[in-house]
């Protein structure tokens, strides 16, 4: 499984630990747009935060609870294999989706970016 720079956790922005699970990431732009959305950023604010993580490869969010987003390749190595850990218990068929199999290798579930549950 390989990580992309344009997949995004969010970490404490002092000493770059993550802040959600292992299985929480926020895949590209639009992710990050509709997390931002979601809190009290304005378009302006998304905008800046956006840019930031394209040069830099992270952009503190909140500096009262010291919340930064961070590309997961930027991340410790350590780190970096605790995510391919979790992600390798799915069977991913892209970046948007993921299989969650039984012993065997058969598919049991399949989620998509749409948020939708098929089942074989």
């Amino acid at each position: 499984m390989k990580l992309h720079d344009t997949d995004y956790v969010l970490v404490n922005s002092k000493t770059k630990t993550p802040i959600e699970g292992f299985d929480v990431v926020y895949g590209g732009e639009e992710s990050i747009r509709d997390f931002l959305y979601d809190g009290i950023y304005y378009e302006d604010e998304v905008e800046e935060i956006i840019e930031k993580l394209k040069v830099d490869g992270i952009a503190v969010i909140d500096s009262v609870f010291d919340y930064a987003l961070m590309s997961i390749t930027k991340l410790p190595i350590d780190i970096q294999l605790k995510y391919i850990e979790t992600f390798s218990q799915y069977k991913t068929c892209d970046r948007c989706c993921y299989d969650i199999t039984d012993d065997e290798n058969n598919i049991m579930e399949h989620y998509c970016i749409d948020d939708e549950l098929y089942t074989p």
